[in-house]
């Protein structure tokens, strides 16, 4: 990429392809450092597939009786999360037309105002619109459960994919991971368990072991494929990046084309202009000049 500051230093910028996380083979083994992950929780449904959500309208109605009630805990302590007509009051427009954006604020604000849980885990949607829960902290000791609370007395206790059952039921954990280290090397010959995509020979397998190995190839196989694609949409969307700076680079180069032949135009009519001046004051400087002999000559003859 190429940007100019205000102050007209030029800065490049680059795009980096981690090839270790797109190659297919490698011959020599390398260690991989994995960062520890965060705990996480996320429910079964899209949220605006929810019965809480109108099953595909998009907005909830908490005009009435409808409530959301979990309590939300996390290695740091646990908290009682409500989203009602009350609670919701200053989060949202339109309390019969709540939006996805304005349900997860309301959760974070509570979260936020917690005095167990606050700063230690984060409501958001997932890649697939489902509610999910995140811890902020990375590593092992890392939790994060959900379950369904105790309603407010006559109120309705509202799906958004995390159950209706009653209070302390359908519950959900999630838990982080240590940070480690892998040994790694091509997407295709990375062995995993007792299985490598690059040398699987399903020839010699028969009865029940013989469907558990076959069972465990396959499992292997999806992987495999899953990785190759993903290494694909990487490569592809690189790409876009890349042809995206080129065609901003080829029309900046043409604009400044551009202005380079406006000023060099610009330049030649002014000058063009000087010289058509210059000529016509030498015409008129010849013409009295011209006229003066003349006049010279008449008073001349008038001695003769």
């Amino acid at each position: 990429g190429f940007a100019r500051a205000t102050d007209g230093t030029i800065n490049f910028s680059e795009i980096t392809v981690d090839v270790n996380a797109i190659k297919l083979y490698d011959t020599n083994s390398a260690s991989v450092q994995t960062a520890a992950t965060a705990a996480q929780v996320t429910g079964t449904t899209s949220l605006t597939g929810t019965a809480g959500f109108g099953s595909g309208t998009g907005t909830a109605n908490f005009s009435g009786t409808n409530e959301v009630k979990i309590t939300l805990t996390t290695s740091a302590g646990a908290n009682d999360i409500t989203l009602n007509a009350s609670t919701l009051a200053s989060a949202a427009v339109n309390l019969a037309a709540v939006t996805t954006e304005e349900f997860i604020s309301a959760i974070n604000n509570q979260i936020a105002a917690s005095s167990n849980i606050a700063g230690t885990v984060t409501a958001a949607l997932d890649t697939s619109g489902r509610l999910s829960f995140t811890t902020t902290g990375a590593g092992a000791t890392e939790t994060v459960s959900v379950a369904n609370g105790t309603v407010t007395a006559g109120n309705t206790l509202v799906d958004v994919g995390f159950g209706t059952g009653t209070a302390g039921t359908d519950t959900r954990s999630g838990a982080g991971t240590a940070a480690g280290t892998t040994t790694a090397r091509g997407i295709l010959d990375t062995v995993s368990g007792a299985f490598s995509v690059d040398s699987i020979d399903i020839s010699a397998l028969t009865g029940t072991a013989g469907d558990a190995s076959l069972k465990a190839i396959i499992t292997q196989v999806d992987k495999a494929i899953s990785a190759v694609t993903n290494a694909g949409t990487k490569l592809g969307a690189n790409k876009t990046q890349i042809d995206g700076q080129k065609t901003f680079v080829d029309t900046l180069m043409k604009a400044n084309d551009r202005t380079i032949g406006i000023l060099v135009d610009a330049d030649i009519e002014e000058e063009s202009t000087k010289l058509k001046a210059l000529q016509t004051q030498q015409q008129l400087a010849v013409q009295s000049l011209s006229i003066a002999n003349s006049s010279s000559q008449s008073i001349l003859s008038l001695f003769r």
